[in-house]
């Protein structure tokens, strides 16, 4: 019994796994924040931003009186809140604008979830960090009296978060309001959140009821760690244990679509149909929809690129927005890109026809003849189409495909159907 397999497949998963995620966090910065001016670095910047300007405004109103220094008070606090509400917020629309991904076997719902997360969890932590340090450089505020006391807290505000992102994505895919719900409620929960005041001003019957917000609890951790003994600090742990169906048939064997019972085996590096363009990021060029495939797939973009450059024939326009070609460039950027990741198994919803009868002819010879060693599955109502690719076929009628070792069989069967 090969008792090495089960790990060699976990690690190759999470690899899979580990790529996919990278590729969608860079494709969402990118299309968040572009390639101009300080890029991806708005994914910090921006919260700093936010906080900063929040401290500017109540040092100049003089409305903070608590004996508390201000500028950790502040920046403990609206760190706290950008953490939390904009991870969860990130969440609420994380699948339907990303939808056309899961096109892609290897794109998980899970994956849209994580990459989010990993970006906004991430940016509001260097951002925190960033500004926490250039104000005590600056000597505007002390060093945390207790690093790990403050490292725990945010980890565990973190986890809070994340978790609530998952929960208000998965019930915002299902019902289209949670979205909204969660935004209104967002601002309903800030001065409840314990970004504003300390567990110990409150009155003592409302304490206990504080402290049920788990963002309460984490911010009074993280203030404790800043301030020490300087404040009485109160935070509670809870501890616990743990229709034919031919373009379905391709989506299915692909894995971009799930089975309702049984499984798919694969044995081989299977495509995605191809010629499928709908997982182009309008707002993104085409050369950056290529190196996204290319981080998704594990294929080296540098090697990729002349071949579509010089396949597509879209010359410049590879540099320009996708959401500005024509239908016919989106095909043609879409099969070059589809012939530039090398696969074992190519699957066909409807024999290609891509641009005009020389690009078409083009198209037929890099896969029908240059990959002739190839597997391929060809779903199509032509026969023809099947007659001249095929040397065996099934028909797939009422939900049950039969299979047939010769095509004419299988022809004469289709048309009783």
């Amino acid at each position: 019994m090969d008792r090495t397999a089960p790990p060699l497949d976990f690690l190759r998963s999470l690899a899979i796994q580990t790529r996919v995620v990278g590729a969608l966090v860079m494709r969402e910065i990118i299309t968040r924040y572009g390639r101009h001016n300080i890029g991806f670095m708005w994914v910090f910047v921006e919260p700093m931003m936010f906080t900063t300007g929040v401290l500017a405004v109540w040092s100049l109103l003089h409305t903070h009186a608590t004996k508390l220094p201000l500028v950790p008070f502040v920046v403990t606090g609206y760190s706290t809140v950008l953490l939390w509400r904009n991870t969860i917020g990130r969440c609420g629309n994380a699948i339907e604008p990303n939808r056309a991904l899961l096109h892609h076997r290897n794109v998980r719902v899970v994956d849209l979830f994580i990459a989010r997360l990993l970006l906004e969890v991430g940016g509001a932590t260097v951002s925190f960090m960033t500004l926490a340090t250039l104000l005590t450089l600056a000597g505007l505020m002390s060093p945390p009296d207790d690093v790990l006391a403050c490292v725990i807290a945010w980890l565990l505000l973190a986890w809070f978060a994340m978790a609530m992102g998952l929960i208000v994505g998965s019930l915002s895919a299902a019902f289209d309001p949670v979205d909204r719900i969660w935004h209104v409620l967002s601002y309903l929960l800030m001065p409840l959140s314990g970004a504003f005041y300390m567990v110990d001003w409150l009155p003592s019957r409302v304490q206990s009821l504080a402290l049920l917000l788990p963002t309460v609890d984490c911010t009074e951790l993280l203030r404790a760690g800043f301030f020490g003994a300087n404040v009485h600090a109160h935070y509670l742990g809870v501890l616990g244990r743990n229709g034919a169906g031919k373009s379905t048939l391709i989506r299915i064997i692909s894995g971009a679509e799930l089975p309702n019972g049984g499984r798919v085996t694969r044995q081989m590096a299977v495509s995605w149909p191809l010629a499928f363009g709908g997982a182009f990021q309008g707002s993104l060029t085409g050369l950056d929809n290529i190196r996204f495939i290319c981080r998704v797939y594990g294929a080296d973009f540098h090697a990729a690129r002349p071949f579509v450059e010089d396949f597509s024939e879209l010359g410049k326009y590879l540099r320009e927005p996708v959401k500005t070609y024509s239908s016919g460039m989106r095909a043609r950027l879409a099969f070059a890109i589809s012939m530039a990741i090398e696969f074992d198994c190519f699957l066909i919803d409807e024999v290609i026809s891509v641009g005009d009868t020389r690009f078409h002819e083009k198209c037929r010879r890099e896969l029908f003849e240059k990959r002739s060693d190839r597997a391929m599955i060809i779903v199509s109502h032509e026969a023809h189409n099947i007659r001249e690719h095929c040397s065996r076929a099934c028909v797939l009628h009422d939900g049950l495909l039969r299979e047939f070792a010769d095509v004419d069989a299988a022809y004469s069967d289709y048309n009783r159907t």
